[in-house]
This record gives C-alpha cells, sequence and structure tokens, in this order.
C-alpha cells in the first residue's frame, strides 16, 4: 500500500517519543492500521515495539486489590504490535509472540493479543512451544486461545 510507508515512519517517529497518553493512542492506531494494510514491511517495527519497549509492568503495579493493572499509559499500544502481526501472518516474528506470550510483565492485553496471533500464523514450528505454555497457562482467556493455536496447527 502507498501510504505504508508513512505509517510505519510515524510508528517509528511515536515509538521514539517520551512515555504519554498521546503516544501510547498514537502508536496503537499506527500499528492497527499497519496490521489492517497487511504491510510485511513493518514486521521488524513491529517486532520492536514487542522486544524492545517497556512492558506495561516496567511503569509499576499499584498495592493490591489492583494487581491485574499497571501503571503504563493506555492503550497497550504494543497489544495492537502483537495483533498486527497475526494479521499480517509474520511466521518470521512467532518467537517475539511467544516471548510476550510467556512474560508476565507484559499487560494481560499483550499476551491475549501475542496469543490471538499466534493462533492465527498456525505455524507448525511453534507448537511445542504453545502446547508447553498452553499446558498451564494461568489466565483462561489467554490459555484457551493458546489451545485454540495448537488445534489450528494440528488441522492443518
Amino acid at each position: 500500500p502507498e501510504d505504508a510507508p508513512q505509517v510505519r515512519a510515524a510508528l517509528a517517529r511515536y515509538r521514539a517519543a517520551a512515555a504519554s497518553r498521546d503516544r501510547s493512542w498514537t502508536c496503537f492506531f499506527l500499528a492497527r492500521t499497519l496490521g489492517k494494510l497487511g504491510d510485511r514491511e513493518a514486521i521488524g517495527l513491529l517486532r520492536a515495539s514487542l522486544d524492545e519497549d517497556p512492558t506495561e509492568a516496567s511503569f509499576g503495579i499499584p498495592d493490591p486489590p489492583n494487581v491485574f493493572l499497571h501503571n503504563a499509559m493506555t492503550p497497550c499500544y504494543r497489544a495492537a504490535a502483537a495483533d498486527a502481526l497475526g494479521r499480517i501472518g509474520a511466521k518470521e516474528a512467532a518467537s517475539s509472540l511467544l516471548a510476550a506470550v510467556a512474560d508476565f510483565e507484559n499487560a494481560m492485553e499483550v499476551r491475549q493479543a501475542a496469543a490471538d496471533a499466534l493462533r492465527r500464523i498456525a505455524d507448525p514450528a511453534t507448537l511445542p512451544q504453545l502446547q508447553k505454555l498452553a499446558a498451564d497457562y494461568p489466565e483462561i482467556a489467554t490459555g484457551r486461545t493458546l489451545r485454540e493455536a495448537c488445534a489450528a496447527i494440528e488441522s492443518k
């Protein structure tokens, strides 16, 4: 798509900015746009959002009883990056997505989006790791999505 280079450049620019609500919202919509455009040239940039940008828990977690929340700016644009990788069908991003699901420093939204991206990609090479994660994943919805990813691969 002809607009994709401009969207990629904007995402790179906003990712480099200081944390703020505007940054989070802008990165969220730009990552979603790249996924909807199916822009394969954005895979590296989207992976970098998962691999290099701070986890949501790194901004701090409120005292109980709010242990499922985080002090990071919302929305969780890294979840949009994971979703975009799944929409693009980026098999080469499987290691980043698996790492995102396994890291509980990531917000639940990020882990769920990464699991769903793995389901969409359904790369047979990820099956052993998916099965291991799915076996005793502590979050019901994400665990179910991981099992669905395994089933999608097994039915190929």
